[in-house]
């Protein structure tokens, strides 16, 4: 079984995808060069546009659901240890950062994964959000 994670940043999405043994990292931006992925996510959005949801429809989470959901994902990404939620894997002359596995490349450095910590960054700063200087 493979895990994936799909995460939208302002630039794009992310998919980051995992095989059991938890060596293989596939990072890239959409559109991915599958078709099949790429008919399933113009699938969906062309029926989004013939399902909307009335207000009536949705729910609100309590925080007791909203905890449980983000320990699942913790415990999923990141065997609910702390110390996963920033790496510098071997090999890799980058760190990346929580649960979306976000690459900070040093000023100039290229790599063959997208970088996406900035995104983040400004991602946060849209959302009106306060930053570490």
């Amino acid at each position: 079984m493979i895990s994936l994670t799909i995460v939208k940043l302002p630039s794009g999405w992310l998919i980051n995808s995992k095989k059991p043994n938890g060596l293989t990292n596939l990072r890239s931006k959409l559109p991915v060069k599958s078709r099949r992925i790429n008919a399933v996510i113009a699938i969906l959005g062309i029926g989004s546009l013939f399902c909307p949801i009335s207000a009536a429809q949705t729910s609100e989470l309590t925080g007791a659901q909203s905890q449980w959901i983000a320990e699942q994902i913790f415990a999923n990404e990141c065997s609910s240890e702390v110390k996963c939620l920033t790496s510098w894997n071997i090999g890799e002359d980058f760190p990346s950062f929580g649960l979306g596995h976000f690459i900070w490349y040093r000023q100039g450095q290229q790599e063959i994964y997208q970088e996406t910590f900035p995104d983040l960054i400004e991602f946060y700063h849209t959302q009106g959000l306060e930053t570490p200087n």
